[in-house]
């Protein structure tokens, strides 16, 4: 299994810390963004601070509307070879940075620095009805044992499994089922109004505080879904939304996050037969309204058909399918304090820029390139015959006369 490193656990706090409720909604498009990380640690303490569980990393999620470009990665301001990359059996790209050292020593500081740019294709949206939906009898037992399991942060959620088994009774749908969980969400868990920082809850500490953010409703349906035996798993990404500036500092004035042009956001996906994989986003689609604090849908479908994914410029960082991250979180934050750590982060999203690009590396601009001079060299070598084939004519002619 794979072991969750600190530095996956400190971008899923940048995902989900960051997270956002927005109106600001850009229609996608076709596109090649870079996300750039800068993470300085500095240790205060007087014992040494353990870094070898930061080497593999967890950079994005490949997927079919997403291929890495390119990669680079900086250790205290040098550039760094990746040796090893590899693809996780949940399409995630990991990468092995062996140059980070073990510890850091008391009063010194390390910084690690990552681009990671990304080329965005087009987002097909699912035709998707209740007519045509199978029933979970049709849900592969394989994808069931892989993705229903209720371990880790899902673990806690007793109460969300008995609400799911009450809403559903004896229905058979599939897609009827999801729905039926998706509407129960929206009308019971409200969404968090206030632009401030709000820590990841397990889904039952939803139910019970009736208020959830983008992960909280995502993990909640999730739970419900798996306890149905229907396989969901969420997906974090981060949004292009060009202009925005977040900043805050937490834990005690030991952790200083900055995020530029971008938000983090979370979103489900469950596996409905006859169409496989469908995302479901709680918190961030259109239409909708605000009823009383509750975000609520003009349609359920358009949680599908109308969130994120389609609706925005999205890079899919991480398809997380087991462990706890919300335990790893607060590990982590103990031993902000344990080893007397300053912890500050710096993440940003910029389209592409095409003067950084040496474009005779890149196989489709040279592909481009050389058909264009064939076209032309054909164009050439065409007006040429075309006009020595006229002369002949002309000469001829004249020779007659």
């Amino acid at each position: 299994m794979k072991q969750n490193t600190i530095l996956q656990v400190v971008l899923v706090i940048v995902i989900l810390v960051a997270s956002f409720n927005s109106n600001i909604y850009a229609q996608q498009g076709i596109g090649t963004y870079t996300i750039k990380y800068r993470i300085k640690i500095s240790n205060f303490g007087e014992i040494d601070y353990p870094l070898t569980q930061m080497r593999n990393m967890t950079i994005i999620a490949t997927d079919d509307y997403q291929r890495l470009k390119d990669l680079k990665v900086f250790l205290n301001g040098k550039s760094v070879v990746i040796r090893e990359t590899k693809v996780d059996e949940y399409r995630n790209i990991i990468i092995n940075v062996p140059d980070i050292p073990d510890k850091l020593p008391p009063k010194n500081e390390v910084i690690i620095e990552i681009e990671v740019s990304v080329d965005l294709y087009a987002r097909s949206i699912p035709k998707i009805s209740l007519e045509d939906s199978g029933s979970i009898d049709e849900i592969p037992s394989i994808l069931k044992e892989k993705y229903c399991n209720l371990t880790g942060l899902w673990s806690k959620s007793l109460m969300a499994q008995d609400i799911a088994k009450k809403l559903i009774g004896n229905k058979t749908n599939a897609l009827e089922i999801l729905l039926t969980l998706i509407k129960w969400i929206e009308s019971n868990i409200q969404i968090p109004l206030g632009g401030g920082a709000r820590m990841p809850q397990y889904p039952d500490e939803t139910i019970k505080s009736k208020i959830g953010d983008c992960d909280d409703q995502s993990n909640l349906l999730v739970a419900m879904c798996r306890s149905l035996g229907i396989p969901a798993y969420i997906q974090m990404a981060f949004i292009y939304i060009e202009g925005r500036l977040y900043e805050d500092t937490l834990f005690n004035g030991r952790y200083k996050l900055t995020a530029k042009n971008a938000g983090g956001h979370a979103w489900a996906r469950v596996y409905i037969p006859p169409w496989g994989w469908l995302n479901v986003d709680m918190t961030y689609y259109i239409p909708y309204e605000i009823k009383g604090g509750y975000m609520i849908s003009m349609n359920p479908l358009d949680h599908i058909t109308n969130g994120a994914l389609y609706i925005a410029k999205t890079i899919i960082t991480e398809n997380y399918v087991y462990g706890d991250y919300i335990m790893e979180l607060n590990k982590w934050i103990k031993e902000l304090d344990e080893y007397n750590l300053k912890w500050e982060e710096e993440y940003s999203i910029t389209p592409y820029k095409m003067e950084n690009q040496n474009i005779f590396a890149d196989p489709i601009v040279l592909g481009s390139i050389l058909l264009l001079i064939t076209l032309i060299t054909v164009t050439i070598l065409v007006y040429v015959r075309i006009t020595k084939r006229k002369r002949i004519e002309t000469i001829n002619i004249s020779s007659k006369i």
